[in-house]
């Protein structure tokens, strides 16, 4: 555990997490969290937030949906047979 200090910005109080921590659950400026109430703990619970595989920040490419998009549309009509089977 890690003791931290609480800032005001605006209306709003900000924490800095540690860079040990940041590296461990592999967060960098700008990433996206997640930040709810943990009442069973009696504290906050922050996790990376859940990126969208189709917006090119995550594990799927832009030219890889391209791609699909163009298999789909290619072969929408077999697809359409298939998922009816």
């Amino acid at each position: 555990m890690v003791n931290r200090k609480l800032f005001r910005t605006g209306n709003s109080l900000t924490v800095t997490i540690p860079s040990t921590l940041a590296a461990e659950l592999k967060l960098k400026a700008g990433d996206h969290v997640d930040v709810q109430v943990d009442r069973e703990h009696d504290g906050l619970l922050l996790r990376p937030a859940k990126k969208d595989p189709l917006s090119g920040d995550g594990p799927v490419s832009p030219e890889f949906v391209e791609w699909a998009d163009g298999f789909v549309d290619r072969y929408r009509d077999a697809l359409t047979k298939l998922g009816g089977r």
